[in-house]
Order: C-alpha cells, then sequence, then structure tokens
C-alpha cells in the first residue's frame, strides 16, 4: 500500500506486508518520507493493512524493527504492539 501526497504529485510513504501459510503476518516494511512524519501516514498505513488482515481473519502479527530505526517503536506501542525477542547478529 501506497501514501501519495496528491498536491505533490508523489509517493510519500508504503507499507508492505505478507501472510504466511499458518495464517500468521508479518508487516515486512513501513516507510514514510522524513518531511512527511508528524503526520499520521505510518497510523493511516498500519490501520489500511490492519483492516486487510482482519479480512484474511489474520490475529498473530510481526514486525521487525532494525536497530537504529528505534524511533518507531512508539508507533507500534500506540497499536498494541511490543517487543517479543530481540535478535542478535554476529559473525564466528
Amino acid at each position: 500500500m501506497v501514501a501519495r501526497d496528491l498536491d505533490a504529485r508523489r509517493n510519500v510513504g508504503y507499507i508492505i506486508g505478507s501472510i504466511e501459510e499458518e495464517k500468521k503476518d508479518k508487516i515486512d516494511s513501513l516507510f514514510v518520507l522524513k518531511e512527511y512524519r508528524g503526520e499520521h501516514i505510518g497510523d493511516k498505513l498500519l490501520r489500511k493493512i490492519f483492516q486487510w488482515f482482519e479480512v484474511e481473519k489474520i490475529r498473530d502479527i510481526k514486525i521487525g524493527v532494525a536497530v537504529g530505526n528505534e524511533e518507531v517503536l512508539d508507533l507500534y506501542k500506540k497499536h498494541g504492539f511490543y517487543p517479543a525477542v530481540i535478535f542478535l547478529k554476529g559473525e564466528i
């Protein structure tokens, strides 16, 4: 799903989700251009994808947040998400 600034005639954000075979879903990516943050575009994108999940009867949703992008956590918390697992990455 894409958010578009009709006046500026450009895309300003998007959200991508996927449904796994077990009827669990994942929000793969949510992005809003920096100059459009704070205008509730992320909220609107999340609500739209939640509508899709509801139609598909999805109840278990996962979202990954990359280190360095912690500013988005408040948005997710507002929509009922909470940290469940912290994955660590390393090399041997």
